[in-house]
């Protein structure tokens, strides 16, 4: 289960990156073009909608690349708060020391 949640994360963000150049000149001409055409302007609005309902951003994760788990994760690492502290308490993470008052 967590093998398929990495990989179609993966996948999405793939897919996020190959479309994000159609997906902004579709929203530019949806929003800033004057086209007469009745037909052509529903079309290219149906167009702008389907693409961004496949390749939105804010509608990927930000899941752990160990665990899977999808709440807890550091941006800047990629990791979960759990693996984070493993990886930490280990010396495996260069740069970071737990700390001890």
């Amino acid at each position: 289960m967590k093998n398929r949640k990495i990989f179609k994360n993966i996948l999405n963000r793939k897919q996020i990156k190959k479309n994000e150049n159609k997906r902004l000149f579709l929203k530019y001409v949806y929003l800033h073009s004057q086209i007469e055409c009745k037909a052509l302007k529903v079309k290219v609005q149906f167009l702008y909608l389907v693409k961004n309902l496949e390749s939105v951003l804010s509608k990927s994760q930000t899941i752990c690349l160990f665990s899977g788990r999808t709440r807890g994760v550091y941006k800047q690492f990629k990791i979960s708060r759990i693996k984070f502290r493993e990886f930490a308490s280990y010396g495996k993470i260069s740069g970071v020391v737990k700390s001890s008052w």
